[in-house]
């Protein structure tokens, strides 16, 4: 089952729709360039958070 919900970039502030199925959480990509994804709280409310932005360097190891 895929529940969708309604998230805020938490860079920019930007609306977005963030799809969670079979407690996966997907990430999306937000117009200023930012990767974000979300945890869950206790009352399963999605807390945003950026998982990469567009100047940050990627490390491979």
């Amino acid at each position: 089952m895929i529940m969708k919900f309604n998230i805020d970039c938490p860079d920019c502030g930007a609306a977005l729709k963030l799809d969670v199925s079979d407690n996966i959480v997907e990430s999306v990509l937000c117009s200023c360039g930012a990767v974000i994804s979300a945890d869950f709280d206790n009352d399963s409310i999605p807390v945003p958070f950026v998982l990469n932005r567009p100047d940050d360097e990627i490390l491979i190891s």
